[in-house]
């Protein structure tokens, strides 16, 4: 192994401080005062690069030697782990065989009590299913009854197995007890639902009986409204005919004398129509004068003209009369 003791690289303390003192509160003011601060420049710059330089080569053998370091607890730790896993797989081997053996046995215990567990609740049950009669049940209870806890059967559950078979004697007793108790009311619901059957039929017989008497009268008053109403009907209808015969005889008489009337007017105008007529007639022939001239002939033509039409105007108010 190599032996190698580590170097410090660090500057005193003491010429850290006599450059602080040299270089203190200095103010350059002439040529002579920046040099001065240069020199004092290049001496601090001198001894950080020392220092930087001797970091690094402290640091590079310090390196070298961590990596020997490192190679070396690697080498040694693999020749160890040879024979520490050797060990540990041998250990393994017996462990898990312990680990085998140890849960083939909790295995078979846990079977063992399993198995009495479920015989207990299967041979003492403590609910009965809800469609089984009194007498089953009666039956189930005088079975359990004669079962014999054996402690070799139970074993340290003999207690338990006592219990449940007690509670389940307790469970079967009140349950036959009910059961007895339901079916008594049953048969009582049974009857009464009978008597309410038959109790609904009369009475929906009876209903259908006084239904068909409301129908009836419902359709004898039906019958006597719509009796009512033709009755009215034909009340109207031979006051409408006899309303009309009177009106049409009245109408008829009324233009029978205003038929007589206007003969005995027309009767009473004849002589004047006649009269008129034969006066209207009398213009178309009335003489003219024989003229010679166009101008004159002209005059009687137009007064010819207006006389005819002076005779078809009367004829036409002689007719309106």
């Amino acid at each position: 192994m190599m032996d190698k003791q580590l170097v410090k690289f660090d500057i005193e303390t003491a010429v850290i401080t006599a450059l602080e003192t040299k270089y203190k509160d200095l103010v350059i003011h002439d040529g002579k005062s920046y040099a001065f601060v240069m020199s004092g420049l290049a001496e601090y710059r001198e001894l950080r690069l020392s220092v930087v330089k001797g970091h690094k080569k402290e640091k590079e053998e310090a390196k070298n030697y961590c990596d020997f370091l490192d190679s070396e607890k690697r080498r040694i730790l693999e020749r160890l782990a040879l024979g520490e896993n050797y060990l540990k797989e041998i250990r393994q081997v017996w462990d898990d065989k312990k680990a085998a053996i140890k849960a083939e046995k909790e295995r078979k215990e846990r079977e063992r009590i399993e198995g009495i567990q479920k015989n207990i609740i299967s041979l003492f049950p403590l609910s009965v299913p809800v469609d089984i009669d009194a007498a089953a049940i009666e039956n189930r209870l005088n079975a359990i009854k004669d079962i014999e806890i054996d402690p070799q059967v139970f074993m340290e559950f003999t207690g338990q197995a006592q219990a449940k078979k007690e509670e389940s004697i307790t469970a079967l007793e009140d349950a036959y007890e009910k059961r007895v108790k339901w079916e008594a009311e049953e048969v009582e619901r049974k009857a009464e639902a009978v008597r309410l059957a038959e109790e609904r039929k009369a009475n929906e017989v009876k209903e259908k009986e006084l239904a068909e008497e409301r129908r009836k009268i419902e359709e004898e008053k039906r019958k006597l409204v719509l009796a009512e109403i033709a009755r009215e009907a034909m009340e109207k209808a031979k006051q409408r005919v006899e309303r009309e015969a009177k009106e049409k005889a009245e109408r008829e008489e009324r233009e029978r004398k205003a038929a007589e009337a206007e003969k005995k007017r027309q009767e009473a105008l004849r002589p004047d129509k006649d009269k008129l007529i034969a006066f209207a007639d009398g213009l178309c022939v009335i003489e003219t004068p024989s003229v010679k001239s166009s101008k004159a002939q002209e005059i009687i033509s137009s007064a010819l003209l207006d006389l005819e039409q002076i005779s078809n105007h009367i004829k036409a108010q002689t007719k309106e009369l």
